[in-house]
């Protein structure tokens, strides 16, 4: 008889651990203080009070199912692989159980949502990803949670809203955003393929990245046109990004925003902080990345530079939550020598470090595809592919910050970017490579 094996849990791409994080969030956490959650888009929302006797189906591996029986038990089905021995069961990340069939009842649960993936393994115990994309809300089985989740929560009762952008219209406010990097479109970084169509600037370029209706921003990513590979640089892959450069920067505060990701490999969505002139440390604040073929996962980075030498921490993951499937919220609370990240209202992150930056910063969302990081998209890539956003805000501390907890001259903690592999990439281009000059302070 097969005896279950030791499950072999493959690295992760950052080379570090994928920590728990207590559950699959449902995106619909909105701040202390931070008005009411934004309206739509997330299934998980509008799944009543009672889930019993329904079943839910995984964003992207089709036949995959999550059945809540009427104790709350949750039955997981999936297809049979023909190759396989076995599979190995995944809950929010973490592996719980071994089996040699293509079902398995999930009795350690209560009131929540839960992340499922499968995994499988041969003969020769070699494993396989094999199944993901499912997430099942369980509501009305009395039962919960039996370990309190202490994670921390924003805590900006004190903060107005200084930057609101909802997305309600019917196309991109260009008085508010930005559609081309400061250094415009001809420098490519980090080995990435896309071309980043600058509406703003060349509104007839004959592909929109930018799509406003229901609420929501779709930022849209797909291959390159040959009519249209002369304008895109030669570049295999169109895209966009949006940044508030000229309309709004700020130094401190909570930025956050609601956003479904894109699936597929080489996709790279991302939000983030970065600093508006050249000059000091150049910082840079990672709020959210996202690998599109490794759909529960998010990453925190932050960058900076320390006489011409960039410094990175670990991009930190945050496993177990179904980023394509629904909606979820990424924040980063930017204080005097603090950075304290969430995601979905959670404390997912800190950074506690005399560099943290005290320079003003602005917006920026994109879709990149391709370099290093991400990989290059594949044959099972699909097109075209969506990076939708809900909303973007940012509050701000209504009196002054305490001062910060490091004295002038303290020593960072945050290492050299080469003694970091596998951490998320700096956006910005070294200063000898920005062309027509750089904005300094």
């Amino acid at each position: 008889d097969p005896v279950d094996p030791e499950p072999i849990t493959p690295p992760t791409d950052n080379g570090g651990e994928r920590p728990v994080t207590g559950g699959a969030g449902d995106g619909s956490s909105t701040p202390d203080g931070g008005g009411s959650p934004a309206p739509g888009g997330s299934s998980l929302d509008e799944v009543g009070n009672d889930t019993s006797g329904q079943t839910f189906t995984a964003s992207t591996t089709e036949g995959f199912t999550g059945e809540v029986l009427a104790d709350g038990s949750v039955r997981v089905r999936w297809p049979r692989d023909r190759g396989a021995r076995g599979y190995n069961t995944y809950r929010d990340a973490e592996y719980v159980t071994t089996v040699f069939d293509t079902e398995w009842i999930d009795t350690d649960t209560y009131d929540g949502n839960f992340y499922y993936e499968i995994e499988t393994f041969d003969n020769a115990d070699n494993l396989e990803r094999y199944a993901f994309g499912l997430t099942v809300p369980v509501r009305g089985s009395g039962k919960t949670n039996p370990v309190p989740d202490n994670r921390g929560t924003p805590r900006i009762d004190d903060y107005e809203l200084i930057f609101a952008e909802e997305f309600d219209g019917d196309s991109l406010d260009l008085n508010l955003w930005n559609t081309a990097y400061l250094w415009g479109d001809e420098l490519v970084i980090n080995e990435e393929e896309q071309h980043y169509v600058d509406i703003e600037n060349e509104p007839d370029f004959g592909f929109n990245p930018f799509d406003v209706s229901d609420g929501t921003l779709k930022i849209t990513s797909a291959p390159t046109p040959p009519e249209l590979a002369d304008r895109a640089n030669g570049q295999p892959y169109l895209s966009g990004v949006i940044t508030s450069y000229d309309s709004f920067q700020f130094t401190y505060g909570y930025a956050e925003t609601r956003a479904k990701m894109p699936f597929g490999k080489g996709l790279w969505p991302a939000f983030w902080l970065l600093n508006a002139f050249y000059g000091d440390d150049d910082p840079e604040i990672d709020i959210m990345e996202f690998i599109g073929d490794d759909q529960d996962v998010a990453y925190h980075t932050y960058h900076y530079y320390d006489n011409g030498e960039l410094r990175s921490t670990q991009s930190h993951p945050v496993p177990g939550i179904d980023f394509v499937g629904d909606f979820h919220t990424f924040a980063v609370d930017w204080r005097p020598g603090l950075l304290i990240f969430y995601v979905d209202g959670r404390e997912t992150h800190r950074i506690s470090d005399p560099r943290v930056s005290d320079q003003e910063m602005y917006i920026i969302a994109n879709t990149a595809l391709g370099g290093w990081w991400a990989g290059s998209p594949n044959a099972e890539t699909e097109f075209p592919a969506e990076y939708e956003i809900d909303y973007i805000r940012v509050y701000q501390k209504s009196g002054p910050y305490a001062d910060s907890p490091f004295a002038d001259g303290a020593p960072s903690a945050v290492p050299a970017n080469e003694a970091v592999p596998g951490t998320s990439p700096s956006h910005r281009p070294p200063l000898d490579l920005f062309p027509g000059g750089a904005p300094m302070r």
